[in-house]
């Protein structure tokens, strides 16, 4: 799932607002990325024991390729998987 956002604050409070929803149902860990930005993973991958569900990270396509003339996006990401049942 991708949001679009015109700002990086904007992303950030829209990243927060994905992990206070997914953290009443999910143990959820952070970290941050090699540019020091924070993102979020948690939930038990239904395929190894050992990996993570899924994670919620910002992203910043060049010139607002993904989302027209939002050029921040908030990623929420699965898998691989085949099937994902998610209610929000």
């Amino acid at each position: 799932m991708v949001i679009g956002s015109k700002t990086k604050k904007d992303a950030a409070e829209t990243m927060e607002s994905l992990y206070n929803k997914m953290s009443q149902k999910y143990i959820i860990s952070e970290g941050k990325d090699t540019n020091g930005n924070k993102y979020y993973f948690g939930g038990v991958g239904p395929v190894e024991e050992y990996a993570t569900g899924f994670r919620i990270m910002l992203m910043k396509s060049p010139k607002g390729i993904l989302n027209g003339n939002q050029p921040y996006q908030t990623v929420l990401g699965y898998g691989p998987y085949d099937f994902i049942k998610e209610e929000f």
